[in-house]
This record gives structure tokens, sequence and C-alpha cells, in this order.
């Protein structure tokens, strides 16, 4: 199915039970780290919004897990979804994505854990509807300490005080939020643009430049980013905050099962295919 940031992920069908899901696996001991970080996230945790842990394998000398069981998400990524819509979705259904990311982030939140690498891939979209996924780089808070301790993520999704290695806390995701919400609006986050990593960088972390908004979106789509890309951490809104703004008050639509259920799916275009 693909790679996330503690390991290959294989589709598999559990016996005798008889449903598909997803095993994450580890061929090498700094993935194997990551892997048993997330499993030890993951098996406390319990929420619509959140991939759903279902158990792990660990190796003979019980060190680190071998693999573990997800369950299966046959839509595939955000960024696959975004990818198959030619580049960017409706703002509908950006909407209601939207509202189930920041439902996810509030019970993370809520909960002392910061995800860390929030971005289209890291967000899997079903018939059940979206969920926050990958948690091999994610951490938990419960001292002030412990946010200045590591810094994790993928450059053009970080917040600007974890490009300067300053803090990675609550509000980086919010500002990792924002650029997924750009990503699904215009195809790529605010500097996608550049190729050049190192300049990237510098955009997000020391220039204070702020990336124009799409012209097609509304102004509460804009208003949305702007509290979520506020380069200060402080001034950002928390999840909270955010799930009561208007960009979220969303009408209950199944936007989510029409595409992963359609024949783009992950699923139909692997029996579709000739043998």
């Amino acid at each position: 199915l693909g790679r996330g940031s503690s390991g290959a992920i294989t589709l598999a069908l559990a016996i005798p039970q008889g449903y598909l899901c997803a095993l994450k696996s580890s061929v090498a001991p700094a993935t194997a780290s990551l892997l048993l970080r997330e499993i030890q996230i993951l098996q406390f945790l319990d929420s619509p919004f959140v991939i759903k842990y279902l158990g792990s394998q660990m190796f003979p000398d019980n060190s680190v897990p071998s693999f573990h069981a997800l369950e299966f998400m046959d839509g595939g990524s955000l960024t696959d979804v975004v990818r198959r819509s030619g580049g960017r979705l409706q703002e509908q259904v950006v909407r209601q994505y939207t509202r189930s990311i920041v439902q996810g982030l509030c019970y993370l939140h809520g909960r002392g854990i910061v995800h860390c690498d929030i971005k289209g891939q890291n967000i899997l979209v079903g018939s059940s509807g979206v969920k926050i996924a990958d948690f091999g780089a994610a951490k938990r808070i419960n001292t002030p300490s412990d946010e200045r301790e590591e810094f994790s993520g993928t450059v053009l999704w970080m917040a600007p005080e974890v490009v300067q290695r300053s803090e990675q806390a609550f509000p980086s995701d919010i500002w990792s939020l924002g650029c997924t919400v750009l990503e699904m609006l215009q195809g790529r986050p605010p500097w996608g643009h550049l190729s050049d990593i190192a300049a990237a960088m510098y955009k997000i972390g020391c220039s204070e430049e702020s990336r124009p908004m799409p012209e097609s979106i509304s102004s509460d789509a804009k208003d949305f980013l702007l509290h979520c890309l506020r380069r200060d951490p402080a001034d950002r809104w928390t999840a909270a905050q955010l799930l009561s703004h208007p960009f979220c008050q969303v009408e209950t639509e199944d936007v989510c099962k029409d595409e992963s259920s359609s024949p783009r799916g992950i699923l139909d275009n692997f029996f579709s295919s000739p043998l």
C-alpha cells in the first residue's frame, strides 16, 4: 500500500475473522523504534477520527515489534484523493474533511498528544470518513520541558518554530493543518512550489512572507487559514476554537464514501487490473 514514517504498509486478510487490515512492518532498527512509538500511542486511543490499532507481533526477543495491524482505509490517503480529483478538491468536500481532522486533533490534544506530522499523506480516507494516521513522529506532552525534546515532521508542512527548532507543541499541529487545508484546495502546501528544501526552510522559518490565498476560495476558508497560519504559535487558534469556526460548520454529507468507494479506489484498481 505504501510507506509511512515508521515502516512499509501491506494489505492483509485477518484469518479467521475475514476482514482486511493494513500491516505496518519494520525492516531496520531505526524504523522499529518509530513503530514501537506508534504502538505505544495508538493502543490507548479510541476515536472515529484516528486510525484504529488492531494488534501487533513482536520479534522473538520481545524488544521491538516486527509489525502491527491497523484498520484498512480503502480510499487511500488524502493526497491520493486530491491527485485523483485533478489536483484540488471542491471546497464543500474540503470543509467536511477539515472538520473531521480538527475533531481528531481536538481528541489528540486533549490527551496531551502532538502528532508532529499532519499532512495529506497521513490522513486516510474510507467509507467511515477521514482519519489521522501515522503516529511514528508523535509525542506526548506532560511537562513544559517535553515540548523541546525533539523535532519531527515534513518540511513543507512544518511550523516556523519547528523549522527554527525552538518548540513543537499543539500549535505546530495547527500550522500543519492549515498547510493540509491548502493542499486540498490548491494541490500543494504554501511553499510547495519551491524545489529547494533549504529555500523552503528559509521562507517558513526566517522570513515574514505569507503565501497568497487562492482567489477562488470563500472568505470563511481564508479566515480559517489565517487563524492556522499565524507565525507566532501563541496567536494560532486551538483545535477546539477552530471546530467552532464557520468553515467547520458543515452539513453531514457522505463525501468520504463517494471518494473511497468509486472505481478509482485502491481495491477497485487492484482487482480490475489484468492478471
